[in-house]
């Protein structure tokens, strides 16, 4: 599937400038990320080149969403084409829950990628705990509940790191 945008890693590793840290110590220049999982015609192994892509660029910040098939779209037509729209979408879970299932990548394949795609591209750059609350505030957020639960706490999570019983700085290994 073509969709308009060099696809090569190596162009894209020589459009990021340098890791600014190596150099100083210090970073320089905040860079972000945007990624899109289960495009049609994308398989487990582009993922992967696309983690090891983020890897390697190390993002300040990554913004991560699932595909959707918006109607009236070329993308969706495609989907159209290719009978991978055999259910009718819920736009309410649009760009977090895979609405399409593909044979290359399987929707549950998608959307186990889509969850742990943050978890991937810091390993190694993030502390172990940093990355733990990460994840498990993704996690809570799918739920209303717990989602309104944890921004209750988060004064007393403020508190105790206040006095130093708790980290929670997002800062990264250096």
């Amino acid at each position: 599937m073509q969709i308009n945008m060099p696809s090569d890693v190596e162009f894209h590793l020589r459009c990021w400038p340098p890791h600014s840290s190596q150099l100083t110590g210090e970073p320089l220049v905040l860079n972000m990320s945007f990624n899109m999982v289960g495009i049609p015609g994308e398989t487990l192994a582009d993922h992967m080149e696309t983690v090891r892509l983020n890897r390697e660029t190390r993002p300040h910040l990554s913004y991560t969403s699932i595909f959707f098939p918006y109607p009236g779209t070329e993308l969706y037509r495609v989907c159209q084409k290719r009978g991978l729209l055999d259910q009718p979408l819920d736009v309410r879970r649009e760009r977090r829950q895979a609405a399409s299932d593909l044979p290359e990548f399987p929707c549950r394949a998608i959307q186990y990628a889509y969850n742990l795609f943050d978890w991937r591209i810091h390993e190694g750059h993030w502390l172990l705990h940093i990355r733990l609350c990460r994840l498990i505030r993704f996690y809570i957020s799918k739920s209303k509940l717990l989602d309104r639960l944890f921004f209750a706490t988060l004064p007393l999570w403020r508190r105790l790191a206040k006095i130093g019983l708790v980290n929670i700085s997002a800062g990264r290994n250096t």
